[in-house]
């Protein structure tokens, strides 16, 4: 018999029982997949830091090491495992052609390595050491996930009259170098090949450092930085690497969760306003039941019984669902990180989590039915599930609206019924995960995106590594800063150099820092606070670099500045140079994800005096209006050979294009995902309304109401509501949505974000998806209104 009574309640509500199968399918697939996104990714990065072994302190050297030296000090340390020097190769990009295609204009910075033998090793696609033979390269991951090169294709190196071949066999991935917020690469080549290119190319080294287990990195760097065997290279642990790791891959994954989580708790409103509003449909049914002595257990299992069933066919189908839904997300994840080793935890963590919704489900269920026990069969039938009389409330009056069209007033009146609460915040709810991940995408895509990484309002950037007879010495700098400025299309220009320091804040922490010299005016940055350091005694943080020195705008911080002539430590002079202790107060403080999000900005007379190696030198320059910006880009190329010139904006999708990419897929997921959720609750909820005001349609049919009419007024209604969830949702995103994403980017340096919407996307694209959405899914609803319920309700 309870099977017959399921199988006539399913057929009397078909729509709301798909509804809500649909509706749990979607959240347990979100939820399953989310779960099996986060398992895998996380079992990518574990098992690529086992095949990889990286090290646990790199420590990128700029000049010539003391490879004696730093044996001789490695070898009295306890602490280190293991040490390696490797020697690199960086090979300008516009001697580089991939696939036929100059890389001249590229910002990456390439460099040849052979392959590692006991750690930091480079994995094969096969997740093997790469180990390529005579005249064969391995590319970065990198370059396949841009799609700028394949297997099979040919790489060419040009140096004046030599000229070599190789052939791409492999792309390897690189836990030091993998995310592409990293612009340096290493391209792994045999031997032979290195040798004959280490005749013509100046080597740079990596110091790298494994250590015993339970080693805290920085004591060791900070003693590795007193040895005085350092210099001025940057030097990163391995919690850094796996920071950046994340930077690629945590998105998809993150934003995925939260769309599943937002899911979930809509489901279980929508659940519990369908059960409530079933739940009052019977009401005659169960005061019948409980007034000739039927048990409050036997009628609460009538329910129970439906829903268990509806819930059990949704986890099922959300489960089957999340494998094919997970399958684009899960490509873009592991393509830099590698497939891991299937394991059990693959599969019972997603079904885990399925069964637990779908469990709490049918628990929320149950405390529903809990209302039951508590109402009288002369409760139900005077007064409604909730046994209690609701006082009336004030109603707008037709009559004050004489001016108004009907349907048009009626339409307006009911969308602010409490009723349509729900309604509204979940129409909210989709208009954020709709918007929220496209305002993220234009805000990277956008010129103004430089700002988060330490770089003014310029149009070029130019980094120069040599020009002419000059390999990238002051000279060159000079000689390439004169060029630029002599260019007909140029307006304005500014030369800056980097260089590492030792600072010391006012407190007595002692840090190092990546500073950038020159005129910090020309071309301004947004400061979260205080402004661009202008005079010799002045220093800027970015926020990372400031909150680690525990310093703000106004406190004061020495720069320990070498002088004299050429050398390599980092604040530790060689032979021939003093120590320069200057005092600089900070002016302002800056947002910056790049080199870890610790830099700092001083004006160039700030470290006069200092003749060492810079760590790069670089020219940001603004073009004329009237000219063309790719002709002029062009020809500042042709004029400085040995400098890598790139638009502004085409640096940023050099430097952060696989991460944009990769947030453009979440988008599209996110969207689909709020405009089927949309579709199913407004469907859902105009069923239920139509159903619930049968009698009310038929009354207006009755004194000559048309179909027509009665179906805008509906339309109306739900497209009040919808413009009110559309208005709300996208504040949310502008404000609050905008504090979550800077709290994301905050780790990485950039806490105070401030997103960049597109009006046309925002205001018009978007909001008309999920308007046509709410209109098909409202226009599908009313279908049933049709004459013979008209007639049966008369």
């Amino acid at each position: 018999m309870l099977l017959r009574m399921l199988r006539a309640d399913l057929r009397r509500g078909v729509a709301q029982s798909a509804a809500l199968t649909v509706l749990m399918s979607l959240a347990v697939a979100l939820v399953a997949m989310s779960a099996a996104l986060g398992i895998r990714a996380g079992s990518a990065v574990n098992s690529l830091w086992r095949e990889a072994v990286p090290p646990d302190v790199v420590h990128m050297y700029a000049g010539t090491p003391d490879a004696k030296g730093v044996a001789k000090w490695v070898g009295g340390r306890s602490d280190v495992k293991d040490y390696h020097l490797m020697r690199s190769l960086p090979v300008p990009v516009r001697q580089l052609t991939i696939a036929g295609k100059s890389q001249a204009d590229s910002v990456l910075e390439p460099a040849f390595v052979t392959a590692p033998e006991r750690f930091d090793l480079l994995l094969g696609q096969n997740g093997k050491p790469v180990r390529p033979g005579p005249g064969e390269i391995a590319l970065p991951v990198h370059y396949k996930a841009e799609g700028m090169a394949k297997v099979g294709d040919v790489v060419r190196v040009q140096s004046g009259s030599r000229s070599r071949e190789l052939k791409v066999v492999d792309f390897v991935r690189d836990p030091q170098m993998n995310p592409s917020m990293v612009t340096s690469k290493r391209l792994v080549v045999h031997s032979s090949d290195f040798a004959e290119f280490d005749k013509h190319l100046e080597p740079e080294y990596l110091m790298e450092f494994r250590l015993a287990s339970g080693t805290p990195t920085s004591s060791f760097i900070s003693d590795f930085e007193a040895s005085g065997l350092s210099s001025k290279g940057i030097t990163i642990d391995t919690s850094i690497l796996k920071l950046m790791n994340g930077v690629t891959t945590v998105p998809i994954a993150a934003v995925a969760l939260l769309v599943a989580v937002l899911l979930v708790v809509v489901a279980s409103l929508i659940l519990r306003y369908t059960f409530l509003a079933a739940m009052e449909d019977d009401l005659p049914q169960i005061s019948v039941l409980k007034a000739v002595g039927a048990p409050p257990r036997g009628i609460k299992r009538l329910y129970l019984v439906k829903y268990f069933v509806l819930t059990a066919l949704g986890t099922a189908v959300g489960c089957l669902l999340s494998f094919p839904l997970a399958a684009p997300l899960d490509k873009a994840v592991l393509l830099y990180l590698g497939e891991p080793a299937a394991g059990a935890w693959d599969v019972a963590v997603p079904l885990a989590a399925a069964i637990a919704l779908g469990l709490a489900m049918v628990g929320f269920c149950c405390l529903i039915l809990r209302r039951i026990d508590k109402l009288s069969a002369v409760q139900a039938l005077r007064t409604g599930v909730s046994g209690k009389i609701r006082p009336k409330r004030h109603r707008l009056k037709l009559t004050s609206f004489r001016r108004v069209p009907v349907h048009l007033w009626m339409g307006v009146r009911e969308a602010f019924r409490p009723a349509y609460a729900l309604l509204f915040g979940v129409l909210s709810v989709c208009t954020i995960v709709m918007v929220l991940p496209v305002c993220v995408v234009t805000t990277m895509d956008n010129p103004g995106f430089a700002a988060y990484l330490g770089i003014g309002g310029a149009d070029v950037r130019m980094d120069v590594k040599e020009i002419g007879s000059s390999r990238g010495g002051a000279d060159g700098l000079d000689e390439a800063f004169a060029r630029v400025k002599a260019d007909p299309g140029v307006s304005r220009a500014v030369k800056m150099t980097v260089h590492r320091y030792d600072m010391t804040s006012a407190g007595g922490k002692k840090t190092v820092v990546l500073v950038e010299s020159g005129d910090h005016t020309a071309f301004q940055m947004n400061y979260m606070r205080g402004k661009a350091p202008a005079a010799p005694n002045e220093i800027a943080l970015s926020a990372n670099q400031a909150k680690e020195a525990k310093a703000d705008v106004g406190d004061a911080v020495t720069l320990t500045v070498p002088r004299g002539r050429a050398g390599d430590g980092p604040s530790s002079p060689a032979a021939g140079q003093s120590l320069d202790s200057r005092k600089l107060r900070v002016t302002g403080v800056y947002q910056d994800i790049t080199n870890g999000g610790k830099t700092a900005k001083t004006p160039m007379e700030t470290v006069a005096g200092d003749t060492s190696e810079p760590a790069q030198r670089v020219i940001y320059a603004d073009l004329k209006e009237t000219a063309d910006p790719a002709e002029a880009v062009a020809g500042l190329r042709a004029k400085l050979p040995g400098v890598a010139v790139v638009q502004i904006q085409d640096y940023i999708s050099q430097t952060l294009g696989a991460t944009i990419s990769q947030m453009r897929t979440v988008s599209v997921f996110a969207g689909v995902v709020s405009a089927a959720l949309a579709f199913l609750v407004s469907a859902l909820f105009a069923v239920l309304v139509v159903k619930r005001e049968t009698p009310q349609i038929a009354a207006q049919l009755a004194i000559g109401a048309s179909r027509r009419g009665l179906r805008g007024q509906y339309l109306i209604r739900f497209g009040t509501v919808l413009l009110m969830g559309i208005a709300v949702g996208a504040l949310a995103v502008l404000t609050l949505g905008e504090a979550a994403v800077g709290a994301v980017l905050g780790m990485l340096g950039a806490p105070n974000l401030s997103l960049v919407a597109n009006p046309w996307l925002v205001w018009i694209a978007l909001p008309g998806v999920l308007a046509l959405t709410v209109a098909g899914a409202v226009l599908l609803a009313l279908r049933r209104m049709r004459t013979a319920e008209m007639a049966d309700a008369e």
